[in-house]
């Protein structure tokens, strides 16, 4: 949802757009926005210049609450982060990072070919 909020009027979101970029179906992005758009959060918006475009977009409510689960997350991390401190937890992304680019990255470019 922070991806459609902090999208704007030059760089609109469409499902195809996010599906393409994660490498998944647009049905797959659809069953898990499907939530969103029941509660409100999301709507789509027929794009003006071009009305074979869907664009997603972000409603007042929807906003609203991504505001408050991204100061939420960020507060929590934070609190992990004082707890776990600062060389601990840059050793951790770092080994994080790491796993993704050896490990998830390759698993996931397989499945595409």
């Amino acid at each position: 949802m922070t991806a459609v909020v902090k999208s704007d009027q030059d760089r609109p979101l469409t499902m195809t757009k996010i599906a393409t970029e994660r490498g998944v179906t647009k049905g797959a992005i659809a069953r898990q926005l499907k939530p969103l758009f029941e509660q409100g959060y999301l709507n789509q918006v027929r794009d003006e210049q071009d009305n074979r475009r869907i664009l997603l977009n972000a409603t007042l409510e929807g906003q609203r609450v991504e505001s408050i689960i991204t100061r939420r997350v960020n507060s929590r991390f934070n609190g992990w982060l004082n707890t776990y401190g600062l060389v601990e937890g840059q050793a951790l992304l770092s080994t994080l990072r790491r796993l993704d680019a050896l490990i998830v990255q390759p698993e996931l470019n397989k499945e595409k070919h």
